[in-house]
């Protein structure tokens, strides 16, 4: 049928893609803004990282080790500041590596009181740092792999969905072969290779860090 009623209508011209690769920063940035009617501050830092297309299996060794240290109430940094030292009402992060360039990675902290952004920068540094090396275990990352694997299959619930994942993959560069064994490389994930990927991250100086307050 597609022969049939598209077969004589040609591919239209692919055009050039143009991939575009942002300075190296030579220093870090800080910006704080400051404005009377914010009641709530907020401490936010971004991370210039790699991204899918360097490395499939690094980036996913990394993405799972981020969902560990920072993603939502059941990691590393949740339990450490607003479960049990209470700095913190909200901490969190996320890896973003499918992208055409560079990828980039996502801090957030809402304290409870005003505090200064240095000591905040300061507190996630130092517990990162720690937890890398204390807080990623075997289990911790064999359930997250599980937690991976489910949500991708959930991520799949409807007629447009597999269209689209394939589509954005295809978009930022990863080929058919790289989606259709995506579940078999994140099988090869090891806690070595999270460690590793989550320490290169942790010596990271490509970062702009953000302040909100009144």
């Amino acid at each position: 049928l597609v022969k049939k009623y598209y077969g004589n209508i040609e591919s239209s011209k692919k055009k050039k893609d143009f991939n575009l690769r942002e300075p190296i920063f030579k220093t870090t940035t800080s910006v704080e803004l400051k404005n009377k009617n914010v009641k709530q501050q907020i401490w936010k830092r971004i991370y210039r990282a790699k991204s899918y297309n360097d490395s499939v299996l690094d980036s996913l060794a990394l993405d799972l080790g981020m969902k560990i240290l920072a993603g939502g109430t059941s990691s590393l940094l949740y339990e450490e500041f607003v479960n049990k030292k209470k700095i913190f009402s909200m901490v969190g992060g996320f890896f973003q590596g499918l992208t055409k360039g560079n990828g980039y990675i996502y801090f957030y902290a809402i304290p409870n009181k005003k505090v200064e952004q240095s000591e905040i920068s300061d507190l996630l540094d130092k517990f990162i740092v720690q937890a890398i090396d204390e807080g990623i275990s075997e289990e911790k990352l064999i359930l997250e792999k599980k937690k991976y694997y489910f949500d991708s299959i959930y991520g799949m619930d409807g007629i447009l969905k597999p269209a689209e994942i394939i589509g954005e993959a295809l978009t930022i560069g990863l080929s058919l072969d790289d989606i259709e064994n995506w579940n078999d490389k994140l099988d090869k994930i090891n806690l070595e290779m999270v460690k590793k990927e989550l320490k290169e991250f942790s010596k990271n100086r490509n970062f702009v860090t953000g302040n909100l307050k009144n």
